[in-house]
């Protein structure tokens, strides 16, 4: 199995390099394409170069355990480098050639090379980005709903390919038609994010600083490759159809990630609670196995009150226990011992452990100042621990103020 992905990976990246010479072999022959025929024959080089390397990275992405914050940072750091390569290509490419804008029309060798490979920088990017949304897209989604993302896709590929056949004034209207409902497939397929549900509150708050950090990148990316600097003036001249294209992607990328940022906003509240019920049921299952391995009871004790502290969010925690008609105290946790000892005096003072039936809350404020410590416990959780249906003990949870 192993095998057969690298073979498919190898195939569609040898595929690719291919489709990159192919492309260099015709800039060299022919320059820019001056006519239908030949356009087309060079779009359909680009177009499979994109198709390859897409498809490459797909392949190797699901023969893969693959993060989706590592994804999104992948794409922020791309993002971050496409920002810096077009806010200087001017002064990179007036660095290397004396006349950039005559190069355009009358490329040479050493030209070409160059602009393939800055050309190539976008293609990358474009197909990295795109392979991340598809990502994000399907995550936690039912197959069934791959038919939005394929149709959106379709649109976006016509929208770039009507921009450079249909620039006619007569026929301009199928190229904004394209592009307007490529745009709001872009929009109903960002809305459909159910993933962000799953993550604990420590990674929707990463998130929302990389989603709204992401999506500025990507609109003033939109914006400096619209404008007439050199970055467009090559984009143009390699290909008009790869120049929307790029474009295209990149505002998808803004839509995407701007809506992630709000989404992500909208499940803050509740990711503290999210995150108890599943520390709650990660420790369920855990004490379950535990029950059955361990034979130590104080071992048993210990993970009891540790459990207590990470499920209920508590400060201290220790158990009162019945042994030879005394209570004692054992497993204390975040506590010293002595001053479990008399904050144990103080609630059995105020209940029996007998009569404890459920979980009860008790506040111990009116004694606090008999305790001279640093703990500054006000209210405790007291749950009955019951063998052979009496209650043999107590297991204390304590918050202090605010907690």
């Amino acid at each position: 199995m192993v095998n057969f992905f690298k073979n498919n990976v190898n195939r569609h990246l040898q595929l690719f390099i291919l489709s990159t010479i192919l492309m260099l072999v015709f800039r060299l022959l022919f320059g820019k394409p001056d006519t239908l025929f030949l356009k087309i024959i060079f779009d359909l080089m680009v177009a499979s170069s994109v198709f390859f390397l897409l498809i490459t990275l797909i392949k190797y992405e699901n023969s893969r355990a693959t993060s989706s914050l590592s994804l999104i940072m992948n794409v922020g750091i791309l993002s971050a480098i496409v920002f810096f390569i077009i806010t200087f290509s001017d002064l990179i490419m007036s660095s290397l050639f004396d006349n950039v804008n005559l190069r355009l029309n009358n490329p040479g060798l050493v030209y070409n090379l160059v602009s393939l490979i800055y050309i190539l920088v976008f293609v990358i990017f474009c197909s990295y980005v795109l392979l991340t949304l598809r990502h994000l897209y399907f995550l936690n989604q039912g197959r069934k709903s791959g038919i939005y993302f394929i149709t959106m896709l379709i649109f976006l590929v016509t929208a770039s390919i009507s921009n450079n056949y249909f620039a006619d004034e007569s026929l301009s209207f199928l190229s904004n038609t394209f592009f307007i409902v490529a745009v709001l497939l872009m929009i109903f397929n960002s809305i459909r994010i159910s993933w962000i549900a799953f993550l604990p509150k420590k990674e929707k708050i990463y998130l929302l600083i990389l989603s709204i950090v992401i999506s500025i990148l990507f609109l003033v990316n939109v914006s400096s490759s619209s404008g007439d600097n050199i970055h467009s003036q090559m984009l143009d001249t390699f290909s008009a159809s790869l120049s929307q294209f790029n474009m295209i992607v990149m505002i998808y990328g803004a839509i995407y990630f701007f809506m992630l940022f709000f989404t992500t906003l909208f499940h803050l509240p509740t990711a503290e609670a999210y995150d108890r019920k599943v520390q709650e049921v990660n420790s369920l299952q855990y004490f379950s196995k535990l029950i059955t391995e361990v034979l130590d009871f104080n071992d048993l004790a210990e993970t009891v009150t540790d459990i207590t502290m990470k499920v209920s969010n508590a400060n201290a925690s220790w158990i009162i226990w019945r042994e030879n008609n005394k209570l004692i105290t054992l497993a204390v946790k975040n506590i010293g011992y002595i001053e479990s000892e008399k904050f144990s005096k103080i609630i059995t003072e105020k209940i029996e452990p007998a009569k404890l039936n459920s979980t009860k809350t008790i506040s111990i404020n009116e004694r606090l100042d008999s305790i001279p410590s640093g703990q500054k416990f006000t209210a405790v959780s007291l749950s009955p621990i019951r063998t052979k249906g009496e209650v043999q003990g107590i297991l204390v949870a304590a918050k202090s103020a605010g907690k």
